[in-house]
């Protein structure tokens, strides 16, 4: 991150699916994606599928997403980076 000049907040966890928004999405996604998808799915059939559970994700929880983050990294550093309990 020094190479490209991004300054890491003292105390900033590493990595944690908390703090990805992606993450929260995927989860709800993959459920969705189980449910349609089938052992005879070719790879293009799969592609569409994952789109489809995807795009289906309700846009009121999107919305969540992003202006829980402060609270979020908030909990994650008081964790030590453990993942949290949602």
């Amino acid at each position: 991150m020094a190479e490209f000049g991004i300054t890491v907040l003292p105390g900033w966890p590493s990595y944690s699916p908390d703090l990805n928004p992606q993450e929260n999405v995927w989860s709800w996604a993959e459920d969705k994606l189980r449910d349609i998808e089938l052992d005879s799915d070719g790879f293009g059939d799969f592609q569409i599928k994952v789109m489809r559970a995807v795009c289906a994700y309700p846009i009121e929880s999107g919305a969540k997403l992003v202006p829980c983050i402060g609270h979020r990294l908030k909990e994650v550093i008081e964790a030590k980076g453990a993942a949290l309990k949602y």
